[in-house]
């Protein structure tokens, strides 16, 4: 029975001593996320208007990642990510989008890209992104990671830009 406790005393231990490092690390990451230049560029966007629909292209600055962008569909507040994968594009991961506040911006309206959704993996869940607009067609989005009772993480800025349009085909002559 001893060895019962002890070994239930070493997995909680080693539980909160995942979340204070979890913790301090998100810290850091939310720190150099609100010194980063792109943080003034936030603060004085505003909510997309209109809300962004179809296809945008996105990237994160300094790295290179599967993600290509979004597709919004403004008539249902939703939208998916794109991704290249190998070569073959695919969707996946939806989201729901609202105006609200910004979490650590409060004073910031923001246009909100939520994954709570059941369709998403648990780990994803947890994933809140704030974009504002900073220029036409031009979008700065912060990601957020919620984390224990109400506190959250900033992890990084991402970019979305108006993909080109495609031209109408011309008539025939």
């Amino acid at each position: 029975m001893r060895i019962v406790k002890i070994g239930a005393g070493i997995v909680a231990a080693l539980v909160a001593l995942g979340l204070v490092a979890v913790t301090i690390y998100g810290s850091v990451l939310t720190s150099r996320t609100q010194k980063d230049a792109s943080q003034q560029v936030f603060l004085h966007g505003s909510p997309p208007d209109p809300a962004p629909q179809g296809v945008y292209q996105g990237t994160v600055p300094g790295r290179t990642v599967s993600w290509k962008g979004k597709r919004f569909h403004p008539e249902r507040s939703a939208g998916i990510n794109v991704f290249d994968e190998g070569g073959t594009p695919s969707e996946k991961y939806p989201f729901k989008t609202y105006v609200a506040k910004g979490i650590r911006d409060p004073d910031v309206a923001v246009f909100k890209i939520d994954y709570d959704l059941a369709d998403n993996p648990f780990w994803l869940r947890r994933i809140l992104d704030e974009v504002v607009q900073v220029g036409p067609g031009e979008y700065l989005g912060k990601i957020h990671v919620r984390w224990l009772f109400g506190s959250s993480f900033a992890l990084g800025y991402f970019k979305l830009r108006q993909a080109a349009q495609q031209a109408a085909p011309r008539p025939a002559d």
